[in-house]
């Protein structure tokens, strides 16, 4: 069996937004951040999204590649659980359309 690894930038008062401009936010870090973000990135097999981060994510990286980073998002398998989203662009995508806990256990 596998195991989901929740990776979500959220500040201390409960905000989500502008992710491009987390963790670092200006300050310069000791790379402990960019490391473990790395290590997540290319530790994992597969990315599981909902539909409304899906239209954030898709576009941001399909317009990347020729880094390591933007290389593997673009390549690697991606899910998005959406009863809306029918034809995504982003490829190596799959929509999970019907019940998200019976298809994430197949």
């Amino acid at each position: 069996m596998r195991r989901i690894i929740n990776s979500t930038y959220i500040s201390l008062d409960g905000v989500i937004q502008d992710p491009q401009d987390w963790p670092g936010n200006g300050i310069e870090g000791d790379g402990t951040g960019l490391k473990v973000q790395t290590d997540l990135l290319f530790g994992c097999d597969a990315m599981l999204m909902g539909g409304r981060t899906y239209p954030g994510f898709a576009p941001a990286w399909m317009a990347r590649s020729g880094d390591p980073f933007s290389d593997r998002m673009n390549s690697m398998a991606k899910y998005v659980v959406s009863s809306t989203l029918t034809d995504p662009e982003w490829n190596n995508t799959t929509v999970i359309s019907r019940d998200p806990i019976d298809a994430i256990a197949a």
